[in-house]
């Protein structure tokens, strides 16, 4: 899969976008504008066995905001939070890649095994 490439068109805001499964460290998600203030919302990771609430974060002036996926399980889909400032054009998985930290694109890192849920 190339990561490079949007592999799903997002639904409307608060509806569940199914991806292609697989194994990711995070989603990409292209907002349809960018965010005129901080604004955060939660975004639910559907598995094959669970579904985990993460934080979704748009920063001001991006039109990009990155989706954590901690859980190291196959991911196949995901429902974006129901706010029109965090609708989203697409979103683009980036493969999990194996050892003890996610790399997020950006520069910042995850340590991968973090409980963030309790």
């Amino acid at each position: 899969m190339n990561a490079a490439q949007p592999v799903a068109e997002a639904t409307d805001h608060g509806g569940l976008t199914e991806l292609t499964p697989g194994r990711y460290d995070w989603l990409r998600v292209e907002l349809r504008r960018p965010a005129d203030e901080e604004t955060s919302g939660v975004a639910w990771l559907y598995f094959a066995d669970a579904v985990d609430p993460e934080p979704l974060v748009a920063t001001p002036g991006s039109a990009v905001a990155w989706l954590p996926v901690p859980r190291r399980d196959v991911l196949h889909g995901v429902r974006l939070p129901e706010l029109p400032e965090l609708a989203a054009a697409t979103l683009t998985p980036v493969p999990a890649h194996p050892g003890t930290h996610t790399h997020r694109p950006d520069g910042a890192d995850h340590a991968e095994g973090a409980d963030t849920h309790g």
